[in-house]
């Protein structure tokens, strides 16, 4: 059975993935009933699996590949797009940051997706 778990901020997830050992993070696009919220199969060692959602936010997006990131910079316009490399927070993504009407946005991409 998987557990299900749903929060308002990102920062809540990061924090409850923090004080896990977690193995496996999954993005989930398109979840039906949840079109406002980004979903995640989380694994925790021990533990089992956990369907985790959390409301989507317009600062800090989840996208499947650099090609939807790229789009994103060029329709909303972007700029000074930067490549931070690994999450520190949230394991087996990438993280980018843009700026845009001197707001910081903050990308994250399955690493898996940028082989």
């Amino acid at each position: 059975m998987m557990n299900e778990m749903n929060v308002k901020y990102l920062v809540e997830f990061k924090e409850w993935l923090s004080k896990r050992d977690v193995s496996c993070v999954e993005h989930l696009d398109k979840i039906k009933g949840h079109e406002n919220q980004d979903c995640f199969e989380v694994e925790v060692i021990n533990n089992g699996v956990y369907f985790f959602c959390v409301d989507k936010s317009e600062t800090e997006i989840f996208l499947n590949n650099l090609d939807e990131l790229n789009d994103w910079v060029e329709v909303k316009k972007g700029i000074d797009l930067i490549n931070n490399g690994l999450s520190d927070s949230i394991s087996g993504f990438n993280e980018f940051e843009c700026t845009k009407n001197n707001e910081i946005i903050t990308f994250y991409i399955d690493v898996c997706a940028l082989i």
